[in-house]
């Protein structure tokens, strides 16, 4: 069987596994020493100290020289258990190695997965624990840029003994409890190479080979080897609102058609045919969907990311004022859509300091500071507070840290942003307060400190 698992060749050793078999098997040997080849199968094969044994060995679930089936629980998660084999990374008492280089494309990011297991033989080394480094290198066979890291991983398997003492006493059988072990990386040009090696009884990163216990006859098992593109997720916002916002409308009537497009905010790419749920807040105007009088309402985009409201869909309230409805797709929200009732004053909005504020060092004190548009509070809106001007009173935010504060009735006031700031000595200070409307003109609003 061939395995085309991703990217990988021959990543479940099946192909061309006539190299490096161990002694059980059968297969090509000549007293204590192992058929010795530097590749089989789409891999390059090494080893860390030179030795005229084999550098890997590939082991066969299936052989049917296989005494006493010493080998019959090798078959991981996913694999063909008439076609895959498994790689013992010590070879023949070696610390041994196998690389194989894949094509990817710059700049893309990949998931490199694989199983690694106990080995099922385990006489010689009982007590220490075998180890496997995987490492994701730029570059090919030959390329000066081989040996770059990009990702770098070493497990360690806690050595035991389970299972059952096979009937030819060979040796104890133990189960591998294949695990899958996943690492990420981005690639950095066309070429890169994976490389599993054996990390030594003392699992040492680098790998110290003047170690006395860096050397052992147990190696982890591993089989099941693939890379594969992954797919970052991706954010959305709106555009092309229809009409020009605030969409308006007199008291107690109905809408007009509106009409909006989902895109990527990325490269502006279409989501199309997609669950979008809108959510209407009516900010005490009365204002809602027409169909049970709702303030949700649950729609799709079209073959081109598109959203039409047919007139009448939304619906003014009694009151004059300014609504939104914000645009989610799936938990995400993605965008708002902002709405006016009536004849309102003015479309422009502003910030309203409550200052000056007079307080004590060390006391923490709220600053506090009114958004409106058209002469009403408008809660839900991101409001930022900065230090501008901290005098000699080491004036600083404290909660929320970042002074990104949502606008919300604060003492039975609409639209106020509220942040918390402490000083630490006495003096004037000046905080900034700003709002940036979508596609508007930002406003913004001091506010004078004074430190006793």
């Amino acid at each position: 069987m061939t395995w085309t698992g991703h990217l990988v060749t021959n990543g479940n050793f099946s192909d061309d596994a006539h190299f490096n078999y161990i002694t059980r098997l059968g297969i090509r040997v000549t007293g204590d020493n192992y058929f010795r080849s530097s590749s089989f199968g789409g891999w390059r094969t090494g080893q860390y100290i030179a030795t005229d044994r084999s550098d890997v060995d590939v082991l066969s679930g299936n052989d049917p020289l296989d005494r006493g089936g010493l080998h019959s629980q090798m078959t991981a998660p996913g694999m063909d258990a008439m076609g895959s084999n498994v790689v013992d990374v010590n070879g023949y008492n070696t610390l041994g190695w196998l690389e194989q280089t894949i094509v990817t494309q710059k700049g893309t990011s990949y998931e490199l997965k694989y199983f690694i297991g106990y080995p099922e033989s385990n006489n010689h080394d009982q007590g220490f624990s075998p180890s496997i480094r995987a490492t994701v290198m730029d570059g090919g066979f030959g390329d000066p840029r081989l040996g770059v890291p990009l990702a770098d991983r070493v497990d360690v398997i806690p050595s035991h003994r389970t299972g059952q003492y096979t009937p030819q006493g060979l040796d104890w059988r133990n189960t591998p409890n294949w695990r899958a072990v996943t690492l990420e990386f981005v690639a950095r040009s066309s070429r890169t190479t994976i490389r599993f090696g054996n990390a030594g009884r003392s699992a040492r990163v680098p790998l110290d080979l003047s170690d006395p216990d860096a050397l052992g006859h147990t190696g982890v098992e591993l089989t099941d080897v693939s890379v594969r593109e992954t797919v970052p997720a991706r954010t959305y916002e709106i555009e092309e609102v229809s009409p020009k916002e605030p969409v308006t409308a007199p008291v107690n009537q109905k809408f007009g058609e509106v009409g909006f497009r989902v895109v990527d905010d990325k490269e502006h790419l279409p989501l199309p045919n997609a669950q979008v749920r809108l959510a209407l807040k009516p900010q005490g105007t009365g204002a809602h969907f027409t169909s049970g009088e709702q303030t949700t309402r649950d729609t799709s985009t079209d073959s081109e990311g598109y959203v039409s409201l047919a007139t009448g869909v939304v619906k003014a309230g009694g009151h004059e004022g300014y609504f939104t409805v914000d645009v989610f797709v799936g938990e995400a929200k993605v965008g708002e859509i902002d709405f006016k009732v009536g004849d309102v004053v003015t479309d422009e909005w502003t910030l309203t300091p409550v200052s000056p504020v007079n307080t004590n060092a060390g006391v923490p004190t709220d600053l506090k500071a009114v958004l409106t548009k058209g002469g009403h509070g408008i809660d839900d809106k991101t409001v930022v507070f900065t230090v501008t001007n901290p005098g000699t009173t080491g004036l600083s935010l404290t909660e929320p840290l970042s002074g990104q504060v949502r606008t919300g009735p604060v003492d039975g006031i609409q639209g106020t942003a509220r942040q918390q700031v402490k000083a630490s000595s006495a003096g004037h200070a000046t905080v900034h307060v700003s709002y940036t409307p979508a596609g508007g003109t930002p406003t913004g609003t001091d506010i004078t400190v004074n430190v006793s």
